[in-house]
């Protein structure tokens, strides 16, 4: 169900950028403390902190350098689902990525 679907921006400023490219796709789209529970919902991962769903999906992972605040906002991120996380990153921050996760316990 849309309503059981939040797509998380990693980063403030391209959060409506990547909002208009999902609306292309005719997806119905509202802002995560706006939804009425028929739309896919979307926020930052630091404006969803506290809340959670099914299926999370983060966008907009740039890295560019390993250090604690984007760890720990990837950490966030992840754990706001319950289900399963689905992850759109720059192939650049794989790496870091990957290694984010063998210290987390293969998240």
């Amino acid at each position: 169900k849309n309503s059981e679907i939040t797509i998380l921006s990693f980063g403030r400023s391209s959060s409506n950028d990547s909002m208009k490219f999902y609306e292309k796709g005719n997806l119905k789209l509202k802002p995560a403390w706006n939804n009425s529970g028929e739309f896919i919902s979307y926020s930052t991962i630091r404006a969803f902190k506290g809340m959670e769903n099914k299926v999370i999906i983060i966008t907009d992972v740039i890295v560019e350098e390993n250090c604690d605040t984007h760890r720990n906002l990837f950490y966030t991120g992840l754990t706001r689902a319950t289900e399963s996380v689905f992850l759109l990153c720059e192939e650049s921050s794989t790496k870091i990525i990957n290694s984010w996760q063998k210290q987390m316990g293969g998240i």
